[in-house]
C-alpha cells in the first residue's frame, strides 16, 4: 500500500508572528513512503483566517484551485519514495485582529487506501503580530566564553528584539553584572546600539528599532556582548546572577519580557525544576523567572518520528533552542511509540523492536551534542525512558512486565550514550501503588524486579514519581504508602541491590489543588488548598535537600498544564499556574525558595486527640521556613483555650498569664520541629462552645506571606443547657402543679452519653408525664431518670411533669424540684447544667393571736386583708373568690370607704377548695365596682384560713390582685 507524508516548513527569515500587510511563504514538502504507487492524489492547503492567497509553485502538480479559503494541486500518480516540494504565499489580512491564531494546515491524499494516515495533515500555528511595538531580551553566556572560575572572563550575549509591528523609539538596554565580577569590555558593533554607561550597569541605546525575526539564535547581528572578570576569591558555592531590562518610552503590547536573568548556581543548589507541556517564551520566562534549574518536556516518538528513519525535528529544535535561551537544562522524557513500530496495545504500548528507540535516541543525542556557553554539558542534559511502566494503562494495557522494560530501558541506554557519552539516562518514574495484576504492579515489587533483570547498570539516575498525594511531605502515616516519602522505600531498594552510588531524579512531585469540579474517586480524595499546595511543595524541595543527599533534581508536576487541560482533569489541578497562565501561590512560593529570597516561616497545628474525660488535652504545633534564608530572632506565641491551663511542652516554653512563649531563635531553610503542648481542663466561668487555641510566629524581614505565621485550631465542644419552670407559684395541700423541663445541646459539638435527672420533691404524688423533641429512655420513677438520645449542636427537647400536693400537708414551706444533665463527652461550661424550681404550700399559715373569753368561746379578728382594684368598672355579671383549701365557717366582707358588704356562710367540707359567688345586685348593694380601690376582709374561728385568694370576673378572667 502507498504511505503518503506531508509536511509544511515556513522560512525561517519571515518576520513571526504576522504582521498586517505581511508576506509569507510555506515550504510544503511531500513523499510516497510506501510500497506501491499512489494514484489520483491531492494535496489541500487550508488557508488560515484573516489571509489572502498570493502565488504558488508546484512542480509536478497542477493547480486547480487558488482561494479563497483553500489551494488545490493534484497530480495523476506518485511512485514509490517518490517525493518533493511545493510552495506557497499568502498575505495577512491588513485588518486582521491582534494575537489571533493563524493556523495553516495541508493535507495529502490518494484514491488508494494507505497503510497509515498519521502523517497525512500537517499545520504550523502563528499570531498576528501586535500593533504597537513589543521589546522582549534574553541573556546567555556566549558559547566561546570561558569556563566559569575564579579569574576567568565570562561572555554574556545578549539578545534584543522587537516583536512588534511597529518601531520602538529612543530604547535602552540596562545590564547589571554579577556581583563577583568586573567589567571588562562590550562588542555592541553591529547591533545599532551605542555603549553610553561602564561600571557595575552597562547601558547601550539606539534611537530606533524595527520589528525583528522571533527567536534569534545565537551569533546574530543585532545581538551585544559583554565581557566581565570574575574575582579571584570566587568560590563555586557563591552564586553569579546577571540581569538586563530592554525599555522605550513608547507605551508597549506588552512587557511581559522586558526583563532577563542568567544565573549560575553551585551544583549542589540545582534541584528545582518543572514540567511543562508547552516551550512557548511565556512559559519559560516563568521558569527561568522562578529560577528554576531543569525544564521537563515530553518528547513523543510517534511525532518525532513518523516513519522509519524519517524525522520531524521542528517541535524539539525549538525546545532545545528555548531552554539554552532561558538558561535552563532541559530534560526530556520519550514515550508513545508510533504506529509503526508500536506493539499490542493502546497508544502506550511499548515498541514490539525496542532497538528502535536505541535509534531514535542516538539521532536526538547526537543532533544536540553540547550545550552553547557550558561546553562540558550536553544540550540535552537527561532521558527519562517512558513512564510509569508499572502500571497497565502506561504499558498499552497490557499486564506490567519489568523485565520487558529492562530491555527497553537497555535499548535507550545505548542510544543516548552512542549519541552523547555524558547525557543522563533516567529510568521511567514508577507510581506509587499497591495493587497488583493485571491493572498495576506494586511499585517496590516492580522495581525489585527490575535490578533482577539488570536494570542497575542501564540508568545514571533512578527515576521516581514520589507525588503526595493528600499527605504532608513529612507524614508518612498512610496505610498504604500513598505519600511524598514513598522515596524513602525506593532508596532502601537501590541500597540492597548495591546501588547507592546513583542518585534519583523526581520526575514528579506535586499535589492536587482543591477544586469544587468532580475529579472523580480517584482524584477527589486528593484535593487540598491552594495554600497547602505552595506549603507542602517548599518543603518537599527543602526536605529532599536537608535529609536525602541521594534525591538529585526534582521537577513540579506540573507547571502550565492547566492551560491544556480541561477543569474535569486532574493533571489541570496539579499544576502551579492557572489556565489564564498567570502564577499561582505555589509558584512564588517556589520562586522565593529558589531564588534565595526572604525566610518564609511556615506554621500549622492540630489537636493529637480528642478531648476526653478527665485527660490532659496534647496540642502539635509544627513550625518550618519555606523561604531563601534564615529567619532569626522568631518567637513563637500560642495563646490557651478558655477553661484550660498549661501543664507543660516539649521544648521549654514560658507560661504567662494565658500563653506560652518560645525563644526559637534562628529557623534555618532546613528546620521541621514539633512541639507538643500539654493542657489541663480546668471548667470555666462563662459558656464555652469551641476550644480555641491561637499559635504565632513572629514576622521574618520580607517576609512574603503572613497568613501561614498564624496557626489557630478550633475545637468545638457540647454545651448542655437546662431551663425549668413551675406552676403556680403558691398552692395548698391536695392541689395540682406542673414543672417544665427544657434541655438542649448549645454547643457546637455532639455531646453523647447524656443523662437527664429530676428530683421530685417527696410530698408531690400521683405525678405523670409527657415528653417531645430527644428521645428519651426512662431509668427510674421517683426521682426520673433518662437516658437521653445523643444532642447534636442544637438539639434538645421539653419535658412537662405533672403532680399533686399531698392532701395531709401541713405547715408553709417550699415545694422544690432541682434537675440536672450530664454528658460523656467533654464539656468545658457546666454553669448551666443544673436547674430548679419552687413552689410555697400554705397547709398552716400563722395563727393570729385572739382574746379568749372566760366563758370558753373564741374570738378571732381580721386575719387578712386584700386591696383589689378593678382594672375597669364593672356594672353587671357576678364575681368569684377561692380559698383552697377551705377552712370551714368564716366571715367574709367587702369595703369601699364606709360602705361594708358583708357576707357569711356557713362550713363547707374541709381539705377541699372553696368557691363563693358573689353577685354585685345582691351581695355588693350599695357598692358600685367603679375601678376604685376595695378590701376584701376575711374573719374566721376556730379555724385558720390560708391564702392566697384567687378572683375572677364573670368571664373567667383574673383580675387584678397586688
Amino acid at each position: 500500500m502507498p504511505d503518503l507524508e506531508i509536511r509544511l516548513y515556513k522560512d525561517p527569515n519571515e518576520t513571526d508572528p504576522f504582521a498586517p500587510g505581511n508576506e509569507i511563504t510555506y515550504e510544503i514538502y511531500f513523499i510516497n513512503q510506501g510500497g506501491h504507487v499512489a494514484n489520483e492524489v491531492r494535496i489541500v492547503d487550508v488557508l488560515p483566517e484573516h489571509t489572502t492567497y498570493v502565488s504558488s509553485n508546484g512542480p509536478g502538480f497542477v493547480l486547480i484551485q487558488a482561494g479563497p479559503d483553500q489551494v488545490v494541486w493534484v497530480r495523476d500518480r506518485l511512485s514509490v519514495f517518490e517525493r518533493g516540494w511545493l510552495s506557497l504565499t499568502i498575505r495577512v489580512d491588513d485588518d486582521a485582529p491582534e494575537d489571533t491564531l493563524i493556523e495553516n494546515r495541508a493535507h495529502i491524499l490518494c484514491l488508494d487506501p494507505e497503510s497509515s494516515y498519521d502523517n497525512n495533515e500537517h499545520s504550523i500555528p502563528d499570531q498576528v503580530r501586535k500593533t504597537a511595538p513589543d521589546l522582549q531580551i534574553t541573556t546567555h553566556l556566549w558559547a566561546n566564553s570561558a569556563p566559569i572560575a575564579a579569574g576567568n572572563e565570562l561572555v554574556y550575549e545578549i539578545v534584543p528584539e522587537n516583536w512588534g509591528g511597529t518601531a520602538a523609539s529612543n530604547v535602552r538596554i540596562t545590564a547589571t553584572l554579577p556581583a563577583l565580577c568586573a567589567y571588562a569590555s562590550d562588542n555592541p558593533s553591529g547591533s545599532g546600539f551605542t555603549t553610553v554607561q561602564i561600571g557595575t550597569q552597562v547601558i547601550w541605546t539606539r534611537t530606533s528599532m524595527a520589528p525583528t525575526p522571533k527567536n534569534l539564535g545565537p551569533g546574530a547581528a543585532e545581538n551585544l556582548y559583554l565581557h566581565c572578570q570574575i574575582d579571584g576569591n570566587w568560590t563555586p558555592e557563591q552564586w553569579l546572577e546577571q540581569t538586563v531590562v530592554i525599555s522605550t518610552p513608547d507605551a508597549e503590547s506588552s512587557y511581559d519580557n522586558n526583563r532577563s536573568r542568567w544565573t549560575y548556581k553551585p551544583e549542589s543548589g540545582r534541584r528545582y525544576g518543572a514540567a511543562i507541556t508547552s516551550a512557548d517564551d511565556r512559559t519559560m520566562r516563568l521558569l527561568s523567572d522562578a529560577g528554576f534549574d531543569y525544564v521537563l518536556y515530553y518528547l513523543s516518538w510517534a511525532a518525532t518520528e513518523p516513519s522509519d528513519n524519517s524525522y520531524d525535528w521542528n517541535a524539539l529544535d525549538g525546545v532545545v533552542w528555548q531552554a539554552w535561551r532561558y538558561n535552563l537544562r532541559l530534560v526530556i522524557r520519550v514515550d508513545r511509540a508510533p504506529a509503526w513500530i508500536r506493539g499490542s496495545g493502546s497508544a502506550t504500548a511499548p515498541p514490539n523492536n525496542p532497538g528502535k528507540l536505541g535509534e531514535l535516541l542516538q539521532a536526538v543525542a547526537g543532533r544536540w551534542p553540547r550545550q552553547p556557553g557550558n561546553l562540558d554539558r550536553p544540550q540535552i542534559y537527561g532521558y527519562v525512558i517512558w513512564n510509569e511502566p508499572n502500571l497497565a494503562v502506561e504499558w498499552g494495557g497490557n499486564a506490567p512486565d519489568a523485565a520487558a522494560y529492562t530491555t527497553l530501558l537497555q535499548a535507550a541506554y545505548n542510544g543516548v550514550k552512542a549519541g552523547s557519552a555524558d547525557a543522563w539516562v533516567i529510568s521511567a518514574g514508577l507510581a506509587t501503588t499497591s495493587d497488583d495484576l493485571p491493572a498495576a504492579v506494586d511499585d517496590r515489587s516492580f522495581l525489585q524486579a527490575m535490578y533482577t533483570a539488570g536494570a542497575g547498570s542501564y540508568f545514571d539516575y533512578l527515576g521516581a514519581n514520589p507525588l503526595g498525594f493528600a499527605s504532608a511531605p513529612d507524614d508518612a502515616s498512610d496505610p498504604n504508602g500513598y505519600s511524598f516519602s514513598r522515596a524513602e522505600e525506593w532508596r532502601a531498594i537501590m541500597e540492597d541491590n548495591g546501588d547507592e552510588a546513583k542518585p534519583m531524579f523526581a520526575t514528579e512531585i506535586g499535589w492536587l489543588r482543591d477544586t469544587p469540579d468532580d475529579l472523580g474517586s480517584d482524584y477527589n480524595w486528593l484535593k487540598i488548598s491552594g495554600i497547602d499546595q505552595a506549603h507542602y511543595l517548599g518543603r518537599a524541595y527543602h526536605k529532599a535537600q536537608c535529609e536525602w543527599p541521594w534525591m538529585g533534581p526534582m521537577t513540579t508536576w506540573n507547571l502550565d498544564f492547566a492551560s491544556h487541560y480541561a477543569r474535569s482533569e486532574h493533571p489541570h489541578w496539579f499544576g502551579i499556574t492557572s489556565e489564564e497562565g498567570n502564577p499561582l501561590r505555589a509558584y512564588w512560593t517556589l520562586q522565593n525558595a529558589a531564588r534565595r529570597g526572604p525566610a518564609d516561616l511556615w506554621l500549622e497545628a492540630d489537636l493529637t486527640e480528642l478531648p476526653q474525660p478527665n485527660q490532659p488535652l496534647h496540642y502539635t504545633i509544627r513550625y518550618t521556613n519555606i523561604g531563601g534564608q534564615t529567619a532569626t530572632g522568631v518567637v513563637l506565641t500560642s495563646t490557651l483555650p478558655a477553661g484550660t491551663e498549661y501543664a507543660g511542652d516539649t521544648k521549654g516554653g514560658t507560661p504567662v498569664g494565658d500563653t506560652v512563649i518560645w525563644d526559637l531563635g534562628d529557623v534555618y531553610t532546613c528546620t521541621y520541629e514539633a512541639i507538643t503542648l500539654t493542657l489541663h481542663l480546668t471548667g470555666s466561668d462563662e459558656p464555652v462552645d469551641y476550644l480555641t487555641s491561637n499559635s504565632e510566629v513572629s514576622l521574618a524581614p520580607g517576609e512574603p506571606y503572613t497568613d501561614d505565621n498564624v496557626a489557630t485550631i478550633i475545637t468545638p465542644v457540647p454545651d448542655l443547657s437546662l431551663r425549668k419552670a413551675v406552676t403556680p407559684g403558691a398552692l395548698g395541700p391536695g392541689h395540682p402543679l406542673t414543672y417544665t423541663l427544657v434541655f438542649s445541646n448549645a454547643g457546637q459539638a455532639l455531646a453523647t452519653g447524656v443523662i437527664l435527672t429530676d428530683v421530685l420533691p417527696i410530698s408531690l404524688t400521683h405525678t405523670s408525664l409527657v415528653s417531645a423533641g430527644a428521645v428519651l429512655t426512662s431509668s427510674s420513677s421517683v426521682s426520673y431518670t433518662w437516658a437521653v438520645q445523643a444532642l447534636a449542636p442544637g438539639e434538645g427537647g421539653t419535658i412537662t411533669l405533672t403532680g399533686w400536693v399531698d392532701p395531709n400537708a401541713r405547715g408553709v414551706f417550699p415545694l422544690t424540684n432541682q434537675a440536672s444533665i450530664t454528658t460523656s463527652s467533654v464539656e468545658v461550661y457546666r454553669g448551666n447544667n443544673r436547674a430548679a424550681a419552687s413552689s410555697t404550700v400554705y397547709a398552716e399559715p400563722p395563727v393570729i393571736a385572739g382574746t379568749v373569753p372566760a366563758d370558753g368561746s373564741v374570738e378571732v379578728p381580721v386575719m387578712a386583708q386584700i386591696v383589689v382594684t378593678f382594672s375597669q368598672p364593672i356594672e353587671t355579671g357576678s364575681l368569684r373568690y377561692e380559698i383552697s383549701p377551705d377552712p370551714g365557717g368564716w366571715m367574709v366582707a367587702w369595703t369601699k370607704g364606709d360602705t361594708v358588704a358583708r357576707l357569711s356562710h356557713a362550713a363547707f367540707g374541709h381539705g377541699f377548695p372553696h368557691v363563693l359567688t358573689i353577685t354585685a345586685a345582691s351581695n355588693l348593694a350599695g357598692m358600685d365596682l367603679d375601678g376604685a380601690p376595695y378590701v376584701l376582709s376575711f374573719t374566721s374561728a376556730p379555724y385558720r384560713i390560708h391564702l392566697p385568694l384567687v378572683l375572677y370576673s364573670a368571664g373567667g378572667a383574673l383580675v387584678d390582685v397586688p
